[in-house]
């Protein structure tokens, strides 16, 4: 059985961070304990070296890691779009991850039958996204994720089981404008900036989505 790594949580100081970080951090340091013990393949979704920013030495260096991303640039291994991976990869991979990328697709459930089509059986995942975060990128910005939306997207249905769930980043919204109603003391309720899911590939995905996500919205993503 895999068990969540809690060494952050024990080795830190008992007021470091939040209870949510250190449980996110342990959800995280599992994944990376998990591929370093194992080894094999690694694809990363949305690799692409934004403002510098790369997870690459997150990884032994002696797995395979090929870095997706829907456009070319720094430390892009194949230039492809998540949401039909089999259109271009032949292989298949040991891990998946991505950060920070799933509020980008257009059709998030596409992808993770995609992402089923490329995994080897027993596959693990780790996939990071936002909770809540600020319009950006825009026109490309489609989705905000609970910890519990992870298990609409990664269940029997298309193949996997979600292992863990966390938030990361607790945070509060403040409105610019408030004139009571709905929105009187919305700046004392929580949220969190980050959500991610450890997931695990358990069989072939029971379900088809075949539509193309360009036939339904211009994906030519175009931000440097």
């Amino acid at each position: 059985m895999l068990r969540l790594n809690r060494r952050t949580a024990i080795t830190a100081p008992a007021d470091a961070f939040r209870p949510a970080d250190a449980q996110f951090a342990a959800m995280r340091d599992t994944f990376r304990d998990e591929v370093a013990r194992r080894g094999g393949s690694l694809v990363e979704i949305g690799s692409r070296a934004r403002s510098g920013v790369t997870y690459r030495d997150w990884f032994p260096a002696g797995i395979r890691y090929v870095g997706i991303d829907i456009t070319a640039g720094d430390n892009v291994d194949i230039v492809a779009d998540a949401h039909h991976l089999t259109d271009v990869l032949r292989e298949r991979f040991d891990f998946a991850f991505s950060m920070a990328v799933f509020e980008h697709l257009l059709m998030p459930w596409k992808v993770a039958l995609e992402l089923n089509a490329v995994l080897n059986d027993g596959a693990l995942g780790l996939i990071v996204s936002h909770g809540a975060w600020p319009l950006h990128e825009e026109p490309w910005d489609f989705w905000r994720y609970s910890k519990d939306a992870w298990r609409g997207i990664f269940n029997r249905h298309t193949g996997f089981e979600v292992v863990a769930a966390e938030y990361e980043h607790a945070a509060a919204i403040v409105p610019r404008f408030a004139s009571g109603g709905p929105l009187r003391g919305i700046d004392g309720s929580g949220t969190f900036l980050m959500s991610g899911c450890l997931i695990r590939k358990v069989g072939p995905a029971l379900v088809r989505w075949d539509g193309r996500a360009g036939d339904v919205y211009d994906l030519g993503y175009s931000h440097g």
